[in-house]
């Protein structure tokens, strides 16, 4: 993805020898807990708008509420190690009193019957591991009221960089902007991974993986909405109806996703659709299962799709009926070498369509991929279905092709050009680990590196050479 799914945000932060360091604005006040406050809230009361409050690793057992404040709560540490624990049937953290974009809560394991709430406020929630039962009297009420992230009337937060599991995401009369998440072993009624109704969602560089709807949609549902996927990959969901994606009346649109894995009781598997506009270009559905239209189920003429691979065929320009050849293991989706996805797709205007999932530029002179993936010989993190730990790094290329691992402290705050080659951005001493070749597959699995050369800080980055491509970093956590 164009994070590692639960930890990109580290990209847009400065790396000086601890997590993390934020550049106050202009007569902003940091404040730290618990060393002078001794609880999250208290330090949140103290605030002005503009302040920092920063908090230390440990477990907080308390209710935050940000009370309207423009301010932004950060763990020193990481969301590994900094969690906010709260008992089943509450919210661990609230944005109710119209709060803006410059109020912020980042870096924490978020632990509770419910995860974040959001009515009539516009929050950044970026960056942490949310974790919602769903469990408590509110719950046995309306299921729908507990969720790991709530989106109510009014709201319109940015969700981004965050691994989410429990109950997903609930939107009501709300807009929302999900980017670069990973969202995966959540369940619901409908929805298990996103729900929708009456709201505008837009959702970009996403994994909905492994989630499960009781009803419709294991991945998403959405009802008089409009809602939009750029560079997302629905793998492995579950529903009665619809086991990726359930749409009912309002609109849908779909550039550069991959639907793969998912299974419905009924109809759908990819997708099911009533009543609703939906329009796919550069799609992959392939593998979904169900006992009728195991792929997409709903009216030809209302579901338009170009330039796509659906399995069994669909009515359009350009769609193919050919295994897509992914990477054959785990749910994963990305492309491999030999996949006839590579350059039949069709380019897209608009900055969204640009970059893949994991961040690759989409090239017109090498050709635009079908999918979320674009093809290129580079190194990311493969994950099992509801963890937060990476299982594994895989490398795809060319079979044959060389492929040397590396590790380092910390990232470089200014990384070398290698000419067309990429950029090094790991800082000395590096650590090499593994040097193999690309198997006739198309794919490499390579153990995650434990740096001993150095000492690491909680997270550290690796990077690899497939070749004589240097491909982006990929930050792990130590294990600590």
């Amino acid at each position: 993805m164009q994070h590692t799914a639960w930890i990109a945000w580290l990209a847009a932060l400065v790396q000086v020898g601890g997590y993390l360091v934020l550049a106050p604005l202009s007569g902003a006040r940091t404040l730290a807990v618990p060393s002078r406050y001794e609880t999250i809230q208290a330090a949140i009361d103290a605030a002005r708008d503009g302040d920092r409050v920063l908090v230390a690793p440990g477990a907080y057992a308390e209710k935050i509420d940000f009370r309207g404040r423009a301010i932004r709560l950060a763990s020193v540490e990481g969301p590994h190690l900094t969690r906010i624990v709260v008992p089943a049937g509450a919210y661990a953290v609230q944005f109710e009193r119209g709060e803006s974009w410059r109020a912020m809560v980042r870096g924490f394991t978020v632990q509770g019957g419910g995860g974040i709430c959001c009515r009539r406020s516009a929050p950044v929630i970026r960056g942490n591991w949310i974790e919602a039962t769903g469990t408590g009297s509110a719950a046995e009420r309306e299921p729908a009221l507990l969720a790991s992230i709530l989106c109510g009337p009014g709201s319109e937060p940015h969700v981004i960089d965050n691994w989410i599991t429990g109950r997903g995401i609930h939107c009501e009369e709300a807009t929302a902007r999900v980017r670069n998440n990973e969202i995966s072993g959540c369940t619901a009624r409908d929805g298990g991974a996103v729900f929708a109704t009456r709201s505008t969602v837009d959702l970009a560089g996403n994994v909905l993986r492994g989630n499960r709807a009781d009803r419709r949609g294991g991945g998403l549902y959405a009802a008089h909405s409009a809602i939009r996927l750029v560079n997302n990959a629905l793998v492995a969901n579950q529903a009665s109806a619809g086991g990726g994606l359930f749409v009912e009346g309002g609109s849908l649109e779909l550039l550069h996703n991959t639907i793969v894995d998912n299974v419905a009781a009924t109809a759908g598997g990819g997708l099911a659709s009533r009543d609703a506009a939906v329009t796919a270009v550069n799609i992959i559905f392939w593998n979904n299962r169900a006992p009728a239209h195991p792929e997409i189920h709903g009216q030809a003429g209302a579901i338009s799709v170009r330039h796509g691979i659906v399995r069994g065929g669909w009515p359009g320009e350009g769609v193919l009926d050919r295994d897509p050849l992914l990477v054959a293991d785990g749910g994963d989706f990305h492309l491999t070498f030999q996949s006839p996805a590579r350059g039949r797709g069709l380019r897209m205007p608009g900055r969204a369509c640009r970059l893949d999932i994991d961040g690759n530029e989409r090239r017109k002179e090498a050709g635009i991929d079908i999918g979320a993936d674009q093809f290129a010989p580079h190194l990311y993190a493969h994950r099992p279905q509801a963890a937060s730990h990476v299982a594994a790094l895989r490398a795809t290329g060319e079979p044959g092709t060389p492929v040397l691992l590396g590790c380092g402290p910390q990232l470089l705050s200014g990384p070398v050009l290698f000419g067309a080659r990429g950029f090094l951005w790991l800082y000395t001493p590096v650590t090499l680990l593994a040097l193999e070749s690309i198997p006739p597959a198309g794919w490499l699995s390579l153990p995650v590196p434990t740096p001993r050369a150095f000492p690491a800080g909680p997270l550290y980055p690796a990077q690899a050479w497939v070749g004589t491509t240097l491909t982006a970093p990929v930050m792990l956590a130590s294990p600590r």
